[in-house]
């Protein structure tokens, strides 16, 4: 099919949420090409786009192309990537290293070896043409709050990372690679993934963790990037290498929930496994349902140190500052 022309012959628009690399790919089908063939005619074999994470980093020109050929606006371009958290979720954006509440994927080549890309098994089902949201790449979202279902990070029948750009690599003989939705690996639809309901571990933490959702989803909570950095920290000082640090610890015995084994170290949040992500997050989460009360519990019961609240962070806001400075000139009863 030419590409010639102003618009493209079939130039769908973006979904609710969607991401940059999963409209190209649906633009492609939608168009009735191989997304390798579909990308060297529409944006030049000299262009490579699939050995760089483009949601992430999306090169200017793309973006111009997008807009010129589908007739979206660029602002509407760019909220299909990453950078749609700017001031939200992290306050600049950066080329490389690791992106504040934004799960690597982990790049080689065209290959990802991280499992970055989460889904809800439900949205995917419900969707006329399946694709992939902005808010399935934030670390600190563990499920889906439209179904109230646990996100999988990976596909159930081969533990394959969400890779939906591979899924014609390998197979020259196919035409038509099937709904986004199909593992590139074994080809296992991702809507048949068991849905498991997301169960907090204590009635606060859902409540926090459902305006946190809300936040990051539309900015209609009242929250602000204040909060997210407060929880990021207090993730960091849950898996801190210090001995003297056990917050982890004094949250789950407090609510009564298992303390699972989360190894400890310099890992990124963001590069931890859902399961120990969703774990780390509830504990913070029930932290921040009532900040004052319960971080002074866990500084009296000797479960932190006031500089594992402030270290390496360098702009806590003032209402955090207002809470644990008195942990820092207060001396605990013997």
């Amino acid at each position: 099919m030419p590409l010639s022309g102003n618009l493209w012959p079939a130039h769908p628009k973006p979904m609710p949420d969607e991401l940059l690399s999963s409209w190209i790919v649906r633009i492609a089908q939608a168009n009735g090409l191989k997304l390798q063939t579909f990308c060297d005619r529409a944006f030049g074999n000299e262009h490579q786009l699939w050995n760089r994470d483009i949601d992430r980093l999306a090169p200017p020109w793309l973006l111009a192309t997008l807009a010129r050929r589908t007739g979206t606006s660029l602002p509407a371009i760019r909220r299909t990537t990453l950078d749609c958290y700017i001031g939200r979720l992290y306050r600049r954006k950066q080329q490389a290293g690791q992106l504040r509440w934004i799960l690597p994927v982990g790049v080689y080549h065209r290959t990802r070896f991280r499992h970055g890309m989460q889904f809800c098994p439900q949205c995917l089902a419900e969707d006329a043409h399946p694709y992939f949201r902005a808010i399935w790449r934030v670390a600190a979202l563990t499920f889906c709050a439209k179904h109230r279902l646990r996100l999988h990070d990976r596909c159930p029948a081969c533990n394959a990372p969400v890779a939906y750009h591979r899924r014609e690599l390998g197979r020259p003989a196919a035409t038509d690679p099937g709904p986004l939705s199909l593992c590139h690996t074994c080809s296992f639809d991702l809507r048949n993934a068991e849905r498991l309901s997301f169960l907090p571990y204590e009635a606060s933490i859902g409540v926090w963790l459902t305006k946190l959702a809300s936040y990051i989803t539309d900015g209609t909570a009242p929250l602000d990037i204040g909060y997210t950095d407060v929880l990021h920290q207090l993730c960091k000082t849950m898996v801190s290498l210090r001995k003297s640090a056990n917050l982890a610890e004094f949250v789950a015995d407090t609510i009564g929930t298992q303390d699972i084994n989360i190894p400890r170290g310099r890992h990124a949040f963001e590069s931890r496994p859902i399961e120990q992500r969703d774990h780390i997050i509830q504990l913070a989460s029930w932290v921040l349902a009532a900040p004052q009360l319960r971080l002074h519990a866990a500084w009296w019961a000797r479960a932190m140190h006031y500089n594992h609240l402030i270290k390496d962070f360098p702009s806590p806001p003032a209402w955090y500052l207002s809470i644990i400075e008195p942990l820092n000139r207060g001396r605990r009863q013997t």
